[in-house]
């Protein structure tokens, strides 16, 4: 049993099928949702830093009101681990990340 919702299964078999079975038995059963998607996204997908796990690996950046920053530090150990990254380099994917949230974003306001 993984510590995902119903809901957050559900939504996780929605976006991988069955490769999400796979990602359970590769990564073990302790991630959350987005830790799930971080590992895949970095291990398959090219994703190169926090800002482009954000606004092309997964959905977040448009259909949630906080563009996913909730999620960031549930991200730290993983992206500073697969990537190498120094605790301000990885702070630095940070600030770039917010600085795009706040200029694309700021005709919302």
């Amino acid at each position: 049993t993984t510590t995902l919702s119903d809901e957050q299964a559900s939504q996780f078999v929605d976006r991988h099928g069955e490769e999400a079975r796979v990602m359970i038995q590769k990564y073990g059963l302790d991630l959350s949702y987005i830790q799930y998607e971080a590992m895949h996204a970095l291990e398959n997908t090219m994703c190169l830093n926090l800002k482009d796990f954000f606004t092309r690996r997964v959905p977040l950046f448009l259909s949630q009101k906080d563009h996913g920053s909730h999620d960031i530090d549930q991200l730290k150990s993983i992206f500073r681990n697969y990537l190498s990254l120094s605790e301000s380099e990885y702070e630095e994917q940070v600030r770039a990340f917010r600085q795009l949230c706040e200029h694309d974003l700021a005709w919302q306001k």
